[in-house]
């Protein structure tokens, strides 16, 4: 089952979002959006960074840390199922994007408007 909702997602995602005819095009599409939303987060993190106090700075940059390696831990245990398949990129890509978006939104949360 988990491995059909990781399916139907990445189909649904890119069917709205890419032009791509070949898995190879969709994976590569994958990795170019995730890498997108990795800069972005890293520019927003920066910037909360710039606002916080140091104790405040020493504890996001362990949360983050920490947050880095279960990401990756994560997406690499959900493409495990897809291994050694073509769509095994897609799935990695799109579960780190997916993450990388949620975590871009938890760290929004820190700055003032």
């Amino acid at each position: 089952m988990k491995k059909l909702l990781a399916l139907i997602s990445c189909i649904l995602f890119f069917q709205f979002n890419s032009i791509a005819q070949t898995q190879m095009e969709m994976n590569k599409d994958a990795s170019d959006y995730y890498q997108a939303a990795d800069k972005k987060m890293t520019k927003i993190y920066r910037e909360v960074m710039g606002i916080l106090k140091p104790a405040d700075k020493k504890l996001l940059l362990e949360a983050q840390r920490n947050w880095v390696k279960y990401k990756e831990s994560h997406c690499k245990s959900v493409k495990n199922g897809f291994q050694g398949g073509s769509i095994e990129s897609l799935i990695y890509y799109t579960c780190l994007l997916e993450a990388t978006e949620e975590r871009i939104k938890q760290l929004q949360k820190y700055k003032v408007d």
